[in-house]
């Protein structure tokens, strides 16, 4: 019997074990996720800025307009 329940132990800290490495791998990539998420948010609050940037230089009265 008692090896029957170390048996039955084994199997579950094989199983603890391969589920906290699905937990790590799945913990890397959310992270990875956040990191990509966070780059195109700043590229496009920078895009926004330069737009309005160039909306406010070429709107502006006081600027003689470009040449083509």
């Amino acid at each position: 019997m008692v090896g029957l329940l170390e048996q039955r132990e084994a199997r579950a800290r094989e199983e603890l074990d391969s589920w906290l490495e699905v937990l790590r791998q799945a913990r890397e990539e959310v992270t990875a996720a956040q990191e990509r998420a966070e780059r195109a948010r700043v590229a496009r609050a920078e895009f926004v800025q330069a737009l309005a940037e160039e909306s406010a230089v070429s709107t502006d009265p006081a600027l003689p307009e470009a040449s083509p």
